[in-house]
């Protein structure tokens, strides 16, 4: 089962802003593009608004049928475990600025 945990909306930087709400953090967040991401190394940072560094994203590719898509790890002492999962499109969501952080526990 998937569930969306955040939603943010891109930024004119290149990154998106928005919320991330789980049953004990609620945090405005900040992912910010990297100017030079090392071969394997993440595409964005995920910061909280208080500046503390929270997780990261990837730009990777899906390897059935080709399309990208954005990949983040999350994690923070108030989280019981590292949180990882897709950014991608809300049903029924038209405006593609608008992203959701969808973590899945499979």
């Amino acid at each position: 089962m998937s569930t969306i945990i955040g939603t943010v909306r891109k930024t004119e930087e290149g990154g998106y802003r928005g919320s991330l709400k789980t049953l004990t953090v609620r945090a405005e967040i900040d992912i910010v593009p990297l100017d030079n991401p090392g071969p394997n190394g993440p595409h964005f940072r995920i910061f909280a608004s208080t500046g503390f560094e929270a997780g990261a994203v990837w730009r990777k590719t899906s390897r059935t049928n080709g399309t990208p898509y954005l990949s983040f790890k999350l994690d923070a002492p108030e989280l019981p475990q590292t949180l990882y999962g897709n950014l991608g499109r809300q049903p029924g969501q038209d405006d593609e600025d608008v992203l959701c952080l969808i973590w899945s526990r499979d």
